[in-house]
Formats: structure tokens, sequence, C-alpha cells
């Protein structure tokens, strides 16, 4: 343990050397890696009505911001009527390729748990506790102490037998599942005193502890590391050890930065821990902003939803690099649904509109730039062909079933929160939802007659106020998640569904009010 917290102490300088312009304002810290963005303002006013069920990632509750509801912001200490914003933050491609070597890692400890177990017969455990090691034994994670062992007898040859995976460890890569939670905060130590309120937002677990207050011996390399660098006010575990919660207040800013391990079998969270624990210099400087990259809506005109469909790729891709620690030898899925028209979307409910309005920006994929200069202006009535979209919408797919190592009985389960796009709605209605205009519309004109205007570059739809049809997926377990807050607004009165594209056609704009 000592080796690893020596390693660890360049990161208070990295993170001393931390700073951003723009004063308390969250712009500079979206970034180009930054897979989903979610801005609300925080307040007292419950979240707008259209914005309930967008198919977008959720935000992890450990945040303690209930999916950014305004309320728990201001709990929290943000400004209201500020902004701030959640980020999900994908791993570099270098990181993600790295990964590949836990293959390695994997068939190396079980090679060391043969080899300890050999060496040091019934007491192994008991030898590998006395050393610190126990935990790098498979066969020990759950196995029960045995008592009457010495641990000095076969001490030298466990210890052998342990040393290249200690090593080992030392230089392997993991990609974390990293969200950020920043936005001004015009109560300097307000997040820190009322953090035990905050906690229960969280229903995984939470251990918290303080800078300057005495640690206990539990407390592991990475957190001390974390408490000694500038600005931190708190530092969280979470869901038994899992999850990293760094909290920092400065320039008039307060930042959460939300770090969960891979998912892994009981007998390989110890690795995880201990791989963690050798990088901590590397999760410090992820705590530090990408190149700024601007979201497709203006902060603080309203609630922003965004995600990035290839960010998205890329995470998923990382679950896939580290399956092995789940046992999971596999490629990764193929995208479902047709070929994707959209490379990111972004869902705004403007503020001023009672919550009952979405407009919903799609930036066109190469793919979807292609679609967009085929359209021309005939009517739409009569020439929802000409669209090129298919007229089924398929629905969203149960969640893919893989063996889990460790997992008895040995069959298929699902590994959930595996995959934040695959198998997803997001996936399904985010990115593929544009598909299924033509049934829509199609439905419509038998429902009632005339309500289709517009033409094939500027679509139009009056909904007369009725529950959506069951053929686009209504009262369904999975859809109902999607769109659930919309979905009751357009049955409780009369809507109106615009759609056009900008003059160079790179993006496609819908916006749903009502009429």
């Amino acid at each position: 343990m000592l080796r690893t917290a020596t390693r660890s102490l360049p990161l208070l300088a990295l993170l001393g050397a931390f700073g951003c312009s723009r004063q308390g304002d969250p712009l500079p810290w979206i970034s180009e890696h930054s897979a989903v963005v979610r801005c609300e303002s925080p307040g007292k006013r419950p979240p707008p009505p259209a914005a309930v069920g967008l198919p977008a990632p959720p935000v992890p509750t450990g945040l303690f911001a209930r999916q950014l509801d305004p309320a728990a912001l201001d709990a929290l200490g943000y400004t209201r009527d500020a902004v701030a914003c959640a980020t999900l933050e994908a791993p570099t491609a270098a990181r993600i390729d790295a990964a590949a070597g836990l293959r390695a890692i994997i068939d190396l400890h079980d090679r060391t748990s043969r080899e300890a177990l050999r060496a040091g017969g019934r007491c192994t455990c008991e030898i590998a506790r006395a050393q610190g090691v126990r935990d790098l034994v498979a066969a020990c994670v759950q196995t029960p102490t045995i008592g009457g062992c010495d641990p000095t007898v076969n001490a030298a040859e466990v210890e052998q037998a342990v040393a290249p995976l200690l090593v080992a460890l030392e230089d392997v890569v993991l990609p974390w599942m990293h969200w950020r939670l920043v936005g001004a905060t015009d109560r300097p130590g307000w997040f820190a005193a009322h953090i035990n309120e905050a906690i229960a937002n969280h229903d995984g677990g939470s251990l918290v502890y303080l800078p300057n207050e005495p640690l206990p011996p539990r407390a592991d390399a990475a957190v001390r590391a974390m408490l000694g660098a500038q600005d931190v006010v708190a530092v969280v575990r979470q869901d038994g050890g899992r999850a990293l919660v760094v909290a920092r207040e400065f320039d008039g800013l307060l930042v959460l930065d939300h770090f969960r391990q891979p998912l892994a079998s009981p007998e390989r969270m110890p690795l995880v821990a201990r791989i963690e624990a050798a990088q901590v210099s590397a999760m410090a400087a992820l705590l530090s902003p990408g190149p700024p990259r601007p979201p497709l809506a203006r902060l603080g005109e309203g609630t922003l939803m965004e995600f990035d469909r290839l960010l998205l790729e890329e995470v998923d891709r990382a679950a896939v690099a580290t399956g092995a620690l789940l046992g999971i030898d596999a490629e990764l899925p193929a995208a479902p649904g047709p070929v994707p028209l959209v490379d990111r979307v972004a869902y705004v409910a403007p503020y001023g509109e009672s919550g009952r309005v979405l407009r919903v920006e799609h930036a066109l994929s190469v793919d979807g730039l292609a679609w967009a200069q085929t359209l021309g202006t005939l009517p739409l009535v009569g020439n929802l062909g000409a669209l090129g979209l298919s007229s089924e919408l398929e629905l969203p797919s149960p969640p893919t079933k893989v063996r889990v190592a460790g997992v008895k009985p040995a069959k298929p389960v699902v590994v959930a929160g595996r995959f934040v796009l695959r198998d997803t709605a997001t996936a399904r209605w985010g990115i593929a939802g544009v598909y299924g205009f033509p049934t829509l519309a199609n439905l419509l004109e038998i429902a009632a007659p005339g309500a289709l205007g517009g033409d094939l570059s500027n679509w139009r739809i009056d909904w007369p106020g009725t529950d959506l049809p069951s053929e686009l997926g209504a009262g369904q377990p999975v859809a109902s998640r999607a769109f659930e807050g919309l979905q009751r607004l357009v049955a409780a009165g009369p809507y109106r569904l615009e759609a056009s594209f900008d003059p160079r056609r790179t993006r496609l704009v819908i916006e749903v009010r009502p009429r």
C-alpha cells in the first residue's frame, strides 16, 4: 500500500494546477469527451413535464441530484437561477484499447491462485492474510478463516507466488465510468456541511470523508490522496467501495466527479480495487476538463439533455474491453436498428413555456447528410414514402443476456447497466426514433384526416389530443419510459409537431408545442 500511495503523490501538484476561465460558468466543462450533457437550473420548481422520460442515459444517483431535479440541485448548494450541468465523460480510445490487457491479468490471477494454494496448502489464505495479499488469491475471496494455521510456514513460497501479480497490477489501465456535475455555487462550504443530508438521495451506501478530519484505517489510498488535493471539500466512497465521488469548490464552482469501477465478478473485484489504487494519478488527471465543445443548444434557455452517439459507442466499447472482469469474452454487439441518421441529439424544454414545449435538435451523421439532400418540396400528404424512412418502428429490445463467470446457475443473465447505448431507449427512440415519423403520420391521417401538412422538408402534424396509438409503443413497459411526460401532455390537449432543416441541411429540428 505504501508503494501505491507514494506513486500517487504527484497528483497533488496536478490538481493544484487546475483552473477554468469564466468564473462560475459550467460551459467550459462541456468537452469533446462529453458523451452526455444534462443541464438544469436549480430552484424549487418541479422538472418540466415535457422533459420527463426523455430517452437519454440517466444521471447516477451517486451525484446526489435525483436526475438533476431542481430542488435537489438547490439542496446541494448550487446557485438558484444559474445553470448546473451533468456530463458523462467518455474514456479515450487509448485507455479503452489498453484495457484489452485485462485478459492477461485475469489469466495471471488464476495462475497466481493455483500456485499460492500449491505453496501454502490449506493455510494459504491465512498466510496471504498476514502478508496483506489475501484478496489476490481468488480462492480466498469468499473462504472463511481457518484456525490453527501458522502464517510463517511456507510464507516465502506464497509471497513468491503472488509477487508477479502485484507487480503487473501497478501498470494496468482501467476506463472508469466518469460522470461530472458542475455549476455555480453562492454558498461556500454548504455542500460539505450538508453532505449527510445529500447522501440520502443515493441508496447504494456512502462513506463520507472530510479534509482535516481523522481518517479511519479502512480509508484507502485513493480516498487519502484525493483528500489531500487542493480545493477538495469532501470525498465519498459508495456502493461497497465500487464508486468514488470527489467534491471540489473553487472559482465560484461546485464540481462533483463520480467514478464507478468497471463491473466485475466477486473474485475479480479485489483486482479492480488494487488497480484503482495504483492509478490514482490517472484518475486525478480526469478531474480536469478536456478541450471544450459547445452543446447544440445554448445553456440557460431551458432544461437541456444532449447525447453524442459516437461517444456513447466508446463508452459501450469500454464495457466490452473490461468484460474479462465478468468472465465475458465477446466482441461489441452490433448496434440494433436502421442506419443512424444522427450523430448528436439535444432535447430542450425552454423556460417560460410552463414545461409544455419540447424542441429536439438533431446533428445529422454522414448518412443523415446524404439523406437530407434527397428531400424536396413535394407535399407531405401522399408522399410519405419519398421520405426514405421505414414505415415500421421497432420497439426497444429486451436487454442482452450474457454468461457471467461465478454466477450460478450457469445460464445467461442480464448484466444491468453494462451498456449505455445498446439495448436502451436511447438507441431505439433517441437515435432511431425519426424512422417512426411515417408510422405516426399514417395513423394520424386515418384518425384525423387533414391533420398532416407541410412538405418533405418541412413536416407538420396536428395531434388532436388523444393517447398515442399502441403501434408506437404507448402503454408498453419499456416504451412507456420514453417520452413519458410528452405522452401525457399530447393526450391531454391538441398539440402540433413541426420539423424542418437548417439552410445547409446539417440539422433536423423538431418542435412539439400546444396548439
